[in-house]
């Protein structure tokens, strides 16, 4: 069975595929407040607002996250890590995050 035809067929993502989903549904929960309490000091709110709008003209969703991989001394580690997709989770179109469903 190919990769393609487990996804298919199976609903049965590669590894990889459903590890980086679970740790961007564990960001975007932390963003949204609806996670534990501990998982909200891990990932702080970015000061200042957001900027205007990316390079691609599109306007940022209003609650931006302070990315730790963008520190001078940071390590490849961390951006494999959940740490690294606080820049994914950055850039996610605004009617995606600000969006709440209960």
């Amino acid at each position: 069975v190919s990769v393609l035809e487990s996804l298919l067929l199976f609903s049965l993502a590669p590894l990889n595929t459903r590890r980086g989903t679970a740790m961007l549904g564990m960001t975007h929960r932390a963003v949204l407040r609806q996670s534990p309490e501990h998982l909200h000091a891990l990932f702080k709110a970015k000061s200042g607002g957001p900027e205007p709008r990316s390079r691609q003209g599109r306007r940022r969703h209003s609650r931006q996250l302070e990315d730790v991989c963008l520190e001078p001394l940071r390590v490849d580690i961390m951006d494999r890590s959940v740490f690294g997709l606080v820049y994914v989770c950055n850039f996610l179109p605004a009617g995606m995050v600000e969006t709440v469903r209960e």
